[in-house]
């Protein structure tokens, strides 16, 4: 086994472990092009628990920061020796994928180590197209080429899917003293971050989250107005739709509140309509 099939295999785990609906869209993908996708998804996992990991703001900064020398490096053709650099740099090489990219994803995950959340929708949309959208992004690069009307398109899809995925993670962000729903949304329902999970807030904290995702299924529907425009070698990225259309009927159906989400049972049911989204090329 060489050692580059190591690094790799190593970016499928821990994908497969932290980011389980990546995992599942990427073994849709041409065969040839995993392994570079499991790479760009263990980058972002590896931005991602930075707040989790840390105890202060500092401590995470610096971190951000050995990531921006990396990049540097790998560009530098002097990859430092990291399962995740090393995977990466090859994805980089052969897809000619762009430095500022991934300089602006970490940029913004500078965000995620602070507790002021975005002040309105339109800053967490801005939040969510330098990660979640960027990260598509590169994902259609490696998928389908550098077509803009694509990658406008992949660009969509990740912010649908951050969208929903942040309102998901609402409990979870509050375990970090994290919140990332807009201040001037919870201000007008008088919420704040320490009574967010107050049982007589729920209903004033399903109105936030109520206008977080439709905005997301908003997206949603405008992506499939273009969806002839998506060639069939990327169409396995775009399976994060078929997910994100699962996801928020979860949340409908729990009157969008997070703390009443009830995904496990729906977990076989998404499954099979990822399948059939997969088989059926449905954006």
């Amino acid at each position: 086994m060489t050692d580059e099939k190591n690094i790799f295999e190593y970016c499928g785990a821990q994908v497969r472990k932290q980011d389980h609906d990546r995992f599942l869209t990427v073994l849709f993908a041409p065969k040839e092009r995993r392994s570079d996708l499991f790479a760009l998804y263990a980058f972002n996992q590896e931005l991602a628990k930075i707040r989790e990991t840390v105890s202060e703001p500092m401590l995470g900064e610096i971190r951000l920061q050995w990531w921006r020398e990396a990049i540097d490096e790998i560009y530098a053709d002097t990859p430092r020796k990291h399962e995740v650099v090393e995977a990466l740099a090859g994805t980089i090489r052969r897809h000619g994928l762009p430095r500022e990219t991934f300089i602006e994803i970490i940029d913004a995950r500078g965000q995620d180590i602070y507790d002021e959340n975005p002040q309105s929708l339109d800053d967490l949309r801005d939040y969510l197209q330098k990660t979640s959208g960027n990260l598509a992004r590169l994902a259609a690069q490696v998928l389908g080429g550098a077509d803009p009307v694509l990658l406008e398109h992949a660009g969509s899809s990740g912010l649908a899917w951050g969208m929903i995925g942040l309102v998901r993670a609402v409990p979870y962000h509050l375990s970090l003293r994290k919140v990332f729903l807009p201040a001037d949304l919870m201000e007008r329902e008088g919420l704040s971050r320490d009574f967010l999970a107050a049982p007589e807030k729920r209903e004033s904290l399903a109105r936030v989250t109520g206008e977080v995702c439709a905005e997301a299924e908003a997206v949603l529907r405008d992506l499939k107005t273009g969806r002839r425009s998506i060639p069939g070698e990327a169409h396995s990225m775009f399976l994060l739709n078929s997910l994100s259309r699962s996801y928020l009927k979860s949340l409908k159906k729990a009157g969008f509140s997070p703390f009443s989400l009830q995904e496990k049972s729906d977990a076989f049911s998404r499954q099979c309509r990822l399948m059939f989204d997969a088989l059926l090329k449905r954006v």
